[in-house]
């Protein structure tokens, strides 16, 4: 039941972005032809801001569906390590991320969405894949093993 409330709200945050930009590309037509481009650039940074952070915080909460915990719990460094798949490279990524993050370092036992977006953000970029490309790898991951089958594996490299 949360999942298809979660989906019905992410569908009328969509229609609402939707309407929105065609309400605002319409009295811009009725004032002028011209458009300044910075307005237009900024308009599509925040809506990709916006949808980043929505497809971060699904990953988050399926993050935590899969660790059994509640979805208004932080994680951990380690839960955090094992829903990636318990892999080496991903350890010392995020063990490089803390050292060099003296706020990610202070949060280790206390993940919330911000530090786990930028946890993940950082992760995508290492290996050089897009974070919407990874959070669905991981879903599917997540779907297909259990937590308990993930701590029986040795860490390595494993995606």
């Amino acid at each position: 039941m949360n999942t298809m409330f979660f989906k019905l709200t992410i569908w009328l945050l969509y229609f609402i972005i939707a309407a929105n930009t065609v309400l605002r590309h319409s009295e811009n037509e009725a004032s002028t032809s011209y458009t300044e481009p910075d307005n237009i650039f900024e308009d599509k940074h925040v809506i990709k801001t916006e949808a980043m952070q929505l497809i971060l915080k699904d990953s988050y909460d399926d993050c935590r569906r899969w660790l059994g915990k509640s979805l208004f719990s932080t994680i951990t460094i380690t839960d955090f390590l094992l829903y990636m798949g318990k892999n080496q490279s991903d350890k010392k990524t995020v063990t490089k991320y803390c050292q060099d993050n003296k706020e990610a370092l202070a949060k280790q036992n206390v993940i919330d969405l911000n530090l786990y977006g930028k946890l993940f953000q950082h992760i995508c970029s290492k290996r050089g894949v897009s974070i919407k490309n990874w959070t669905t790898h991981m879903k599917i991951k997540a779907a297909t093993r259990t937590l308990e089958d993930i701590k029986l594996l040795d860490w390595g490299d494993h995606d």
